[in-house]
């Protein structure tokens, strides 16, 4: 590696180090406090604070790093500018191309890493998140269980009662249920919350319970002793729409649902967005001396901003069925990459020198 290369590099990389451990810093103690919230108003068992945590921490850093390399360069490449330091490079025959080099040197390992954290990394923390929530919603649950009185369900079929609470387990479940005509009447020393992993829908799983099934004055009843039961009880469960995260990658590619289809592109992009946004910041961090450091931060920010809008609108588009899962979001990519070939055709002086070699053939043509 040559010493431009070098310096270069090291520049670069210190740049986007330290704004990678800024944003990380920013949004990690933005989570812990609300995950701290949550613990203080009950919500939240203390102990399930640093699995959260820790699922956070990922996916801050799939979603921190395009923009933490993109700003790193920016940076880097705007103090090179205010220092004049490029001048002298460009004096020396170091083009714009010629910054591709470490740019793409630090920019493939980030990819890598990238991809491996939104492709495998991120989905398999996503579902350990989801299912600590899950827990945590159940045990907040568990407290608001009515206990020591009637419920009974809006169409009155389900009358439940509930002696007490002990820990995480119902005791002296009472039900009485009314099922085509036919009235019935369980009863069960124990009962616990559970969810469908479906739909989310939490319901109670009675244990070591019995069933009397008929109509007073008759004597067909049925009479049944189970293990296990489960049952939807009205005012102990909530139903909730849950969408189910699939932490393999290579099962979205097989799946033909849309949101599947969404949601892998939008994993895709991250790593493809690290190298295109570092293509970016080359030509639009060049400056004059004046101009200082941040003058075409701003401007960098935007585009950020709406590229990675324009992904989320992509992903929306495709999950609702409205963009073909082929086209993807490729088309957002293109757009940005037709702006980097933008960029770099006026700053290498393509439309200056087109416009000079155009001139005398207009005279030309007027004498």
């Amino acid at each position: 590696m040559k010493v431009l290369d070098r310096y270069l590099l090291r520049e670069f990389g210190l740049t986007v180090l330290a704004v990678l451990l800024v944003l990380m810093l920013v949004a990690l103690a933005n989570a812990f406090a609300q995950l701290l919230a949550l613990a203080a108003g009950g919500g939240l068992p203390e102990h399930l604070i640093p699995v959260l945590l820790q699922a956070n921490a990922v996916k801050f850093l799939s979603f921190v790093l395009p923009v933490a390399f993109f700003l790193g360069l920016m940076l880097a490449l705007g103090r090179l500018y205010r220092d004049s330091e490029m001048a002298v490079l460009r004096a020396c025959g170091v083009g714009t191309v010629r910054l591709w080099r470490p740019v793409l040197w630090l920019g493939l390992p980030l990819a890598v890493l990238s991809a491996w954290l939104s492709l495998f990394a991120w989905p398999s923390m996503q579902a350990l998140r989801d299912n600590v929530m899950d827990e945590a919603r159940s045990l907040s649950e568990l407290k608001r269980v009515p206990t020591g009185r009637f419920i009974e369900s809006p169409d009155g079929q389900v009358v439940a009662y509930v002696e007490r609470l002990e820990g995480d387990t119902f005791r002296n479940v009472f039900i009485h249920t009314l099922r085509e005509g036919m009235p019935g009447v369980e009863w069960a020393a124990s009962g616990r919350l559970a969810t469908d992993p479906d739909s989310g829908r939490r319901f109670v799983v009675l244990e070591d319970g019995r069933r009397y099934e008929g109509e007073a004055g008759r004597g067909d009843w049925n009479i049944s002793h189970y293990a296990e039961h489960a049952l939807f009880l009205p005012g102990l469960v909530s139903a909730e729409e849950k969408r189910h995260v699939v932490p393999d990658s290579l099962t979205l590619a097989r799946s033909g649902r849309p949101r599947d289809q969404a949601d892998l592109h939008m994993r895709l992009a991250q790593p493809l967005s690290v190298l295109l946004l570092g293509l970016l910041a080359v030509p639009l961090s060049r400056t004059s001396p004046r101009q200082g450091r941040y003058a075409r931060l701003g401007i960098g920010v935007l585009l950020y901003v709406i590229y990675f809008n324009l992904l989320g609108v992509g992903a929306s588009l495709i999950a609702k069925g409205t963009l073909p899962a082929a086209l993807g979001l490729w088309w957002v990519h293109a757009l940005l990459l037709a702006l980097i070939g933008g960029l770099y055709a006026v700053e290498a002086g393509f439309w200056t020198r087109r416009g000079r070699t155009g001139g005398p053939r207009k005279t030309e043509a007027a004498t």
